[in-house]
């Protein structure tokens, strides 16, 4: 299965394909139709590239990817995707609590060191972190 037109390569493209990202419309149809679990993650990669400053995205992939790594047999290596991805969102978007959150929970997961996740903990406090909505703060 190819794109439709208009999905190519380009602002105009990737806007499209980042909001029917968004609404949950394309990821369903990608690895639904094409059975392949590397087209979501291309599409995903293709997003967080136009818009690295949007942490639901980041969560948004990282959730995938952690999805993907519970049902899969290759367990270690979506492991070291998801430490990745979470590890690019915090730099990205260090501002975000929940990005950190993930983040520090993904390096554990992974079975990392616990010297490693300690340092991850210690660069979110640095971070000066933001609650994601103005109403959960309130709550």
């Amino acid at each position: 299965m190819r794109l439709p037109a208009g999905y190519g390569i380009g602002w105009p493209g990737i806007f499209r394909l980042y909001f029917l990202l968004y609404r949950g419309k394309l990821l369903h149809t990608v690895t639904c139709e094409l059975f392949l679990p590397f087209r979501p993650q291309c599409v995903f990669e293709r997003a967080v590239a136009a818009f690295p400053l949007t942490h639901s995205l980041w969560l948004q992939y990282g959730t995938y990817l952690e999805t993907q790594a519970g049902s899969a047999s290759g367990n270690a290596r979506l492991a070291a995707a998801t430490v990745d991805v979470y590890g690019r969102a915090a730099r990205n978007c260090p501002w975000m609590g929940c990005v950190w959150e993930r983040a520090v929970r993904a390096l554990d997961r992974a079975g990392a060191e616990p010297e490693q996740v300690e340092e991850m903990y210690g660069r979110a406090l640095q971070a000066g972190l933001q609650v994601g909505d103005r109403r959960a703060a309130e709550l």
